[in-house]
C-alpha cells in the first residue's frame, strides 16, 4: 500500500496493481498490452521515486512506472556476474543516498542510480539468500531482514552483519520479516515464529515479546507501524494488535466475526496516508479503513467502489 504526491491510494494484490482515487479505482493488470500493466500480476512492494516515478515489485522481477502516462517498463540490468533479477521482489527501499536496495529470493540487490550499476550479495554474503525486508532508519544505517535473522548494512567493508550473533537471546535462525524504528530509535522486528523482538543496540542483544514462551503467541509479523506517541500497531497472521512498547501491554483490534471486523485476520501491509488515516492490507480479503474511536473497519470492495479491488490486498 502506498500513496502519490497527488493523493492517489496504491495497493498491490495478487491480481495486479490498482490505483484508487477515492470513488473508483484504476486496475494495472498483465494482458496483451505489455506497455500498460507489469509483466508479472502478484504485487509484492512498491516505492514511488520522484513525482511520476513507482518501482513495483512483483513475482518475476522489477517494473518502472510512469504514473504520468500509466506506461511500465521492465528492470532488466543486470549485476557484474550477469544475473538479472528475475525472482520474487519483496521488498524496495530508497536510501538517503538515492540508491536503491531490492530484498529478493535470491539476495540483497543495490542498484546505485548515478552509475547505472546493480550490486548482487547473495550466498557468501548473507546467512540466507531470500531477504523479506529492507529499512533505513534515521541515521541511514540499512537493516535487513532475512530468512536467516536480521542484518546490518556495514558501508565501510561493503558487507552485511548478523546481529545478536554473540548473545543467548538472539534470533537465531527465525525469519525477520518487518523492521520499524520508533520515534526513541529503538528497533523492532517482527518475526515469523518468534514473536514481536526489539534490539538492544549496546549490548547487540534481542529482548522478546509474545513469543512462543508467551500466554499470548503472536506469530508471523508482516508489518509494523509507529500507531501514536508509545503504541506500534502489527500485523500479523493472528490479527491486528496494538501494542504498548512502554507497559508491553497488548490490545487486539481486528475484532474477528464482528460486523464492522477486519475482512481477514491475515495482516499483510499498514499505511497511514497524508491525512492520517490507517489502511490495512489483508491476504485473503481487501483493503481496509481502520477506525480507531470505536474499532471498525470500512471494507474498500465492490460495494463501496464503482470498480472493484482486484485480487486480494498484498502489500
Amino acid at each position: 500500500i502506498s500513496q502519490d504526491h497527488k493523493g492517489f491510494m496504491w495497493f498491490g494484490t495478487k491480481d495486479g496493481l490498482n490505483r484508487f482515487d477515492g470513488v473508483e479505482y484504476t486496475i494495472y493488470r498483465k494482458g496483451r498490452d505489455s506497455v500498460s500493466a507489469p509483466g508479472n500480476n502478484l504485487i509484492r512492494c512498491m516505492e514511488h521515486h520522484g513525482i511520476d516515478t513507482l518501482w513495483v515489485g512483483t513475482d518475476a522481477g522489477v517494473y518502472v512506472m510512469n504514473t504520468a502516462t500509466g506506461s511500465f517498463t521492465r528492470f532488466d540490468l543486470m549485476s557484474k556476474t550477469g544475473e538479472p533479477i528475475d525472482c520474487n521482489v519483496n521488498a524496495l527501499c530508497f536510501d538517503k543516498m538515492d540508491r536503491l536496495w531490492l530484498s529478493t529470493n535470491k539476495g540483497v540487490c543495490l542498484y546505485e542510480l548515478t552509475s547505472d550499476r546493480l550490486c548482487q550479495f547473495g550466498r557468501e554474503e548473507l546467512p540466507s539468500v531470500v531477504s523479506w525486508s529492507v529499512y533505513e532508519d534515521r541515521s541511514g544505517t540499512i537493516w535487513i531482514g532475512t530468512r536467516g535473522g536480521l542484518l546490518k548494512y556495514d558501508e565501510v567493508t561493503e558487507s552485511f552483519v548478523r546481529q545478536g550473533a554473540d548473545s543467548s537471546n538472539e534470533i537465531g535462525q527465525d525469519e525477520a520479516f518487518s523492521i520499524l524504528e520508533d520515534k526513541d530509535g529503538q528497533l523492532w522486528i517482527g518475526t515469523w515464529s518468534g514473536g514481536l523482538k526489539m534490539l538492544d543496540r549496546i549490548n547487540n542483544r534481542f529482548i522478546s515479546f509474545y513469543g512462543p514462551e508467551s500466554p499470548v503467541f503472536i506469530s508471523h509479523i508482516r508489518a509494523l507501524m509507529e500507531y501514536s506517541e508509545d503504541r506500534l500497531l502489527i500485523g500479523s497472521d493472528d490479527g491486528l494488535y496494538l501494542f504498548n512498547r512502554k507497559t508491553a501491554a497488548l490490545e487486539r483490534m481486528d475484532r474477528p466475526g464482528g460486523l464492522q471486523g477486519l475482512s481477514d485476520q491475515n495482516v499483510y501491509s499498514i499505511f497511514r496516508d497524508k491525512e492520517g488515516g490507517d489502511w490495512i492490507g489483508s491476504y485473503f480479503g481487501v483493503v481496509n479503513y481502520f477506525i480507531y474511536v470505536n474499532h471498525a473497519f470500512v471494507n474498500y470492495s465492490s460495494d463501496l467502489a464503482l470498480r472493484s479491488l482486484t485480487g486480494n490486498t498484498f502489500v
